[in-house]
């Protein structure tokens, strides 16, 4: 079927439970979607903060950050 989602789908992919309460007018949900954060998204950033506050001697894992601006790298197929 060739159509939009609509906001109960978008909102459950984006990690959202299926019976939260979005609140104002039905038109800004989808705005509220895109401009929230996503709760998968958030609770990973918690668990990240709340380790390295407990484990203050040693990182919890290594991050990369990737610059968008630059080409990226390409392998060598050799």
């Amino acid at each position: 079927e060739d159509r939009l989602f609509g906001h109960k789908e978008l909102a459950y992919m984006a990690g959202y439970p299926v019976d939260y309460k979005w609140e104002g007018p039905s038109s800004s949900i989808g705005s509220q979607i895109a401009r929230g954060v996503m709760p998968p998204v958030a609770e990973y950033v918690a668990r990240i903060v709340k380790e390295s506050i407990v484990n203050k001697e040693k990182p919890v894992e290594e991050h990369m950050t990737v610059d968008f601006r630059k080409q990226p790298e390409q392998e060598s197929l050799i």
